[in-house]
């Protein structure tokens, strides 16, 4: 073409093509012919195959299974040439087909009368591209010193196939001098009266042995797989080559027994090069297959049900099953021949494909971050492997592979049946389809003429596109042109959710509308659906477009300034959490198109029953009926322009990109990614319910994620050790307040949807879209629904192990728990605040303690009831020869120890009996009491130890020491502490305390959740000992510290701040156990006693 007068840009650059093509390919096949034909450092000829083979040994050489190929230059330049040279072909069929396009635009769409002069020439002198073609040849490098073959553009089997000094080596080898090599015959080679090595044994007969391999460059499938391959599109191709391997002159060689014309095919092989090569394509299809499949067993979260995928799994599962019975052939013929066990075949694989595959087709068929030792330990022994003695025989790593692959077909097959699921696409997610270019592969003119048509229809499709967008403009601009706010959709704030349940209709009661929802743009379906006067099905449907651009835009607009995401658009990407406000979006405005909206609002009833009437009326005009199949001609319908609207959402999202070119661009990305994708359709046919659930959770979840990193860094730095007035401690007070009462009014809305969830997850319909929801809580479905956007609300609570609430909603979370507790924590009885653990914000201070005391000290109130007596005393006879043990008869006899019997009670007592005037005693007045009568407790034990009780202590005739009456003090106050908990319990054996049936009452009543009684009382009663326990046993250690009139000394004992573990105790053990020890003081003391009387006789 360069001697046109004037040659077209396309075509300058197409020669220019050539002549680099040339060059660089006479390069490259001087370095393959260097490598596989060139000189040895000694100067002899080398004669190296491309399967990295020295020819020159093939006789001689001792056919060790992983030493045969001792050419690996020539093995790596070969491969590198072949990549390159299939990428150029695909190149030249693209500058082929862009020619073919020029020439039919000849007769118009030039600029100047001289543009249509050189086309028509051009098509005249070069109608056919081959005349074209014809030419490129003349460039320099093209038709001179050429290393291999002359080049013919014509002839692309030839220019663009491997060299000629890739090719298999003769399989009985080359015999070499310096100047030249010789190939060996069949007849010669017998001659050489070869010794076949002793390590080549089991010679076996002829075998035929078929490979199945993907070959972009034949026109069709095998009868094996073409039944269920034929329309899947899997496969563009696949050659069938049809070995027969036999012995010959004790080598095997495989001969290519069917008519297979390709260039790039071997006719005559060795076994081992069969071997080699089988391997080689197994891992390049296997890589290939597993990405084809990602889209259909790796769709996301979600697991859609796409029609189309159930078909491809079935085809790929036939081609797992027919390479397993070709490696079961190929393996076993191959290692016939040497003196291998099974045991060490599995090894002998793994090691042969380390170091004779390619490492990114190796890479590819593992999983992430997986090697082939990885693989291959992945599973087990194969054989029984019962004893010592027996080896383990494992799987090889091909086995597992198609192992592993045949599970995933399995689970593809049911995921992908209609009949498992009532939502299915019909096809792949435009983003998920395969995206292989065929012509990268060097495809031949069948695929190019597909190509053509498919991108032409892409073209159109484009257009189409970039046409609706035109319209989507003038709607943005109108709307924004507009003054008053009552003719315009307006700009989106912040929303919340509150009043989101003022506009449900009153069936979906428990439902929340988003506040996305409440701005909704309808004002054109508005005017269509009020103004009276005839309108159409396609009013409304552009007014559905309208009104769906626009909202985009809108909220686009928002998104975009607090996200920063104009630049991920403007490479081609919708964010993914933007993406999913337009899916609810789209969802919202086909539940209006079908009158499926669960709102009561009377705008979007009215534009519902306007389509309806349409709809009636249509279908009566057509077919004499009154609306009988509404619903599916409503669904026919939006189907019709389910697309149209969706588009018209990607042009509102687009709308203000300034750089027209680029705009243009970026809509032709977004219109092929996200080209109406099938994770919408699945998504839309969700109940609007369980969508806006779902985006409520998300939206809370986005929310608590950022009040806990405010409470997390409020809290990071406290010390609970400190004083409760610490300045840090303030700051994370706040923030734990702010956090519970965040979440606690979150807390309301997720109740009531909880509510309506669990009715609506018992209706067949419900049950047909959501599998086995009938069995979910709510939590587990949102953690399910939220694709990870969930995470805070997915899993159960931490607190209540009986309890049907999630994690997200404990206050405060459990990882600040001690934090939050501490800061609202008041001073401790002991010197360290931390202690004792768990103590809640109802806890008193050994100060108010105090007072209360001293109150109740000067108003002559009395400590501890005796019996039924209404007087109170201080206690007595807790040990020794005046201790009197209550024998109780509740079943088997129990004794009652005289210090659980003068237990403190009377606050509790007394505020049992104020109950008789019908007074709702709250939990916090319960255990403010109970507290008050833990530090008469403590206070009263410290005092009786001290004094009298003190006498009783024995101790071996020595005197007696104050660690001594400590220690019986610290564990009289652990077995009160211990008393208290089995009576709050509600599992205490003695029920004799005064006014006991009152006071039970009292508990039953406090530690109550529900109005029903139920066998969770006792467990409620549990958790209500649980929750408070620190309390209680502060309060007796601040009666103890008071008893020694406030030593704090006494408070440094950290044993003695922790929680004792006596409540766990079972109440008639440690009753025992006391029992027993003031049998031994009360016998020391009585034996005393009778020596002292009897020494006086």
């Amino acid at each position: 073409p360069t001697n046109l007068d004037y040659t077209p840009q396309f075509l300058r650059w197409f020669d220019e093509w050539a002549e680099e093509f040339c060059r660089i390919r006479n390069h490259k096949l001087k370095k393959v012919k260097e490598e596989c034909r060139g000189e040895t450092p000694n100067g002899y000829k080398k004669y190296c195959s491309g399967d990295g083979e020295d020819c020159k040994k093939i006789v001689r050489q001792n056919f060790n299974i992983r030493s045969d190929f001792f050419c690996p230059r020539c093995k790596t330049e070969c491969v590198n040439y072949k990549k390159w040279i299939d990428k150029k072909q695909g190149e030249f069929n693209k500058q082929k087909k862009k020619y073919e396009k020029e020439i039919k635009k000849v007769e118009s769409n030039y600029e100047t009368t001289y543009d249509k002069k050189v086309y028509k020439n051009l098509k005249k002198r070069y109608r056919l591209h081959s005349n074209f073609v014809e030419t490129l040849k003349e460039a320099p490098y093209c038709n001179n010193n050429n290393v291999d073959d002359t080049i013919d553009f014509n002839k692309p089997d030839d220019t663009f196939s491997r060299s000629k000094y890739c090719a298999s080596c003769p399989v009985f080898g080359v015999i070499c001098t310096k100047d030249k090599c010789i190939n060996v015959d069949e007849d010669t080679c017998s001659k050489m009266n070869v010794q076949v090595p002793k390590i080549v044994t089991n010679k076996e007969g002829p075998i035929n042995v078929d490979v199945l391999v993907t070959d972009d460059r034949v026109d069709e499938i095998p009868k094996e797989l073409e039944i269920v391959c034929k329309a899947t599109g899997v496969f563009k191709g696949i050659r069938k080559d049809e070995w027969s391997c036999n012995y010959l002159c004790d080598l095997d060689v495989c001969e290519l027994s069917n008519d297979n014309n390709n260039k790039h095919i071997d006719k005559r092989i060795s076994i081992r090069v069969l071997f080699k090569r089988w391997l080689e394509y197994f891992f390049k299809d296997y890589s290939k297959l597993k990405k084809k499949l990602n889209s259909c067993t790796n769709n996301g979260k979600e697991s859609i049900c796409i029609n189309k995928c159930k078909n491809k799994c079935v085809c790929v599962g036939k081609w797992a099953e027919e390479k397993m019975k070709e490696w079961e052939n190929v393996r076993k013929r191959f290692f016939n021949q040497y003196n291998v066990g099974v045991s060490e075949e599995a090894y002998e694989v793994k090691t042969f494909v380390n170091t004779n595959v390619d490492r990114s087709d190796i890479k590819n068929s593992l999983d992430e971050d997986e090697t082939l030792e990885k693989l291959q330990d992945s599973e087990g022994c194969i054989n029984a492997h019962n004893s010592k003695e027996e080896t383990c025989v494992k799987n090889d790593v091909v086995n597992i592979l198609i192992n592993r692959l045949q599970k995933q077909i399995d689970d593809c097959k049911i995921q992908h049946d209609e009949k498992f699921h009532q939502i299915c696409c019909d096809e792949l997610p435009e983003s998920t389809k395969d995206d292989d270019d065929e012509e990268e592969e060097g495809g031949k003119k069948k695929n190019s003429k597909q190509l053509e048509v498919t991108n032409e229809k892409k073209e159109q499709d484009d257009k189409k596109f970039l046409d609706l967008c035109k319209e989507v403009k003038k709607y943005i601009e109108d709307n924004n042109t507009q003054k008053s706010i009552q003719h315009k959709c307006n700009t989106k704030g912040d929303g919340n959710w509150k009043g989101s349940t003022t506009q449900i209709d009153r069936n979906h009661t428990g439902a929340h509308m988003p506040p996305r929802r409440k701005s909704l743009c309808i004002r054109e379906l508005r005017y269509l659906a009020e103004h009276t006067g005839e309108k159409t099905l396609e009013e409304f449907k552009n007014a559905f477009v309208k009104c769906a651009s626009i909202e985009t835009y809108l909220l686009w607009q928002k998104y975009k300034t607090s996200n920063g995401a104009e630049d991920k658009l403007k490479g081609g990407e919708i964010p993914n959490d933007f993406l999913r406000i337009m899916y609810y979006t789209f969802g919202d405005y086909k539940d209006i198109y079908l009158d499926k909206d669960i709102s009561s609002d009377v705008n979007i009833k009215k534009i519902s029953n306007k389509i309806k009437d349409l709809m009636k009326e249509k279908d009566s005009k057509a077919t004499g009926h009154k609306g009988e199949n509404l619903n599916s001609n409503l669904q026919s319908s939006w189907d019709e322009h389910k697309r149209t609207i969706w588009k018209g959402m990607l042009c509102g999202l687009t709308y203000d990109i300034q750089d027209e070119d680029q705009k243009k661009n970026i809509r032709k990305i977004l219109n092929n990614k996200y080209n109406y994708p099938c994770d919408l359709e699945t998504f839309s046919k969700k109940p609007q319910f369980f969508r806006w659930f779902t985006e409520w959770s998300e939206d809370y979840c986005r929310k608590y994620n950022d009040e806990y990193e405010k409470l997390q860094t409020a809290c990071s730095t406290v010390d609970c050790s400190k004083d409760p007035n610490d300045s840090q401690k303030e700051k994370c007070k706040t923030a734990c307040e702010n956090f519970s009462k965040f979440v606690e009014g979150w807390k309301k809305q997720y109740d009531s949807q909880k509510n309506k969830f669990n009715q609506d997850k018992h209706k067949d319909n419900i049950k047909n879209i959501y599998k086995g929801i009938e069995n979910k809580e709510a939590y587990v479905f949102l953690g399910e629904e939220c694709k990870g956007k969930c995470d805070c609300i997915k899993y159960k609570t931490e607190y209540n192990t009986n309890s049907y609430d999630s994690k997200g909603f404990d206050t405060p979370p459990k990882e600040q728990k001690d934090k939050c507790e501490c800061v609202f924590r008041k001073k401790s009885a002991c010197e360290n605040n931390e202690v004792p653990k768990g103590r809640t914000q109802s806890q008193m201070t050994c100060n108010e303690l105090k007072s209360e005391y001293t109150n109740s000290k000067n108003k002559n109130i009395g400590i501890y009831p005796k019996g039924n007596d209404t007087s109170f005393f201080n206690k007595s006879n807790l040990i020794g020869l005046g201790a009197q043990w209550k024998k109780i008869t509740n079943g088997d006899p129990i004794y009652v120890s005289p210090r659980t019997r003068q237990l403190c009670l009377k606050h509790v007592i007394d505020i049992g009996r104020d109950n008789t005037k019908n007074k709702n005693i709250t939990e916090e007045e319960f255990i403010k009491v109970l507290q008050k009568d833990a530090y008469v407790e403590g206070k009263l034990l410290y005092m009786y130890y001290m004094n009298n009780g003190k006498l009783s202590i024995f101790k071996n005739s020595e005197k007696v020491k104050l660690d001594d009456i400590e220690k019986h003090i610290h564990e009289a106050m652990k077995r009160s502490y211990a008393d208290y908990a089995d009576l709050i319990k509600g599992t205490t054996k003695y029920t004799e305390y005064t006014d006991y049936t009152n006071i039970n009452d009292i508990i039953n009543d406090v530690t109550k959740t529900s109005n029903t009684a139920s066998p969770n009382d006792i467990y409620e009663r549990q958790e209500f000992w649980k929750k408070y326990k620190a309390d209680i046993w502060n309060a007796m250690l601040c009666g103890y510290n008071d008893g020694n009139d406030g030593d704090n000394n006494l408070m440094k004992n950290n044993d003695l701040c922790n929680l004792p573990n006596t409540d766990k105790e079972e109440e008639f053990l440690r009753w025992f156990k006391e029992w027993n020890e003031n049998f031994c003081i009360t016998q020391v003391k009585r034996e005393d006693k009778l020596k002292n009387e009897c020494n006086n006789f």
